[in-house]
């Protein structure tokens, strides 16, 4: 019997091995940006791709849109510094702005929330021990990712984060997504 979270792993190692089938701008334009970081597309952190409860404000695979905050937040930002939740989601209008993101616009809901999908995205690196929350809206980046050096270690860091995660979710309220801080 499979457990959710390891259903979320094989499809993560999936999308590892046959990302190209998926071709379009978004993804030319992100292969480009992996290649100048020397990051194949199959040896993305463990960090990126995680399962996010409002993810579905993205029509971009969380793979994709996570990725960009890693390379675009955290990669940069030398560990102990710390960055404020405005600061995120700057990171992710510009790729919205720029087509490298898509949202998903439902028919019957006006306003997008996908700051919610942000949030929780940051909320799990801090439970990953990836960053520290020192408030409401200030994070402080603890340690870098780590790019695994082949499709194995991928996905065995895959799997080792997600029971991390489900251990520290077992303690956690299950049901609706608290308001969020970024509006």
């Amino acid at each position: 019997m499979f457990t959710y979270q390891s259903l979320w792993v094989r499809k993560k190692y999936k999308w590892r091995a046959s990302y190209s089938v998926y071709s379009s701008n978004q993804i030319a334009s992100f292969l480009s940006s992996l290649y100048q970081y020397q990051i194949p597309p199959s040896h993305l952190p463990a960090e990126a791709g995680l399962p996010v409860r409002s993810a579905y404000w993205f029509q971009t695979p969380p793979m994709i849109w996570q990725m960009w905050m890693v390379l675009d937040l955290l990669l940069p930002l030398p560990i102990g510094d710390t960055f404020f939740f405005s600061k995120a989601m700057e990171v992710i209008s510009k790729r919205i702005a720029s087509n490298n993101i898509t949202i998903r616009h439902l028919p019957l809901i006006f306003h997008t929330q996908y700051s919610l999908a942000v949030e929780e995205y940051l909320d799990l690196l801090v439970k990953a021990g990836q960053l520290k929350k020192l408030t409401q809206t200030i994070y402080q980046k603890a340690r870098e990712p780590h790019i695994p050096a082949n499709l194995e270690e991928a996905y065995n860091m895959d799997l080792a984060l997600i029971k991390r995660l489900e251990i520290v979710g077992k303690n956690e309220e299950v049901g609706m997504v608290k308001p969020n801080i970024g509006g």
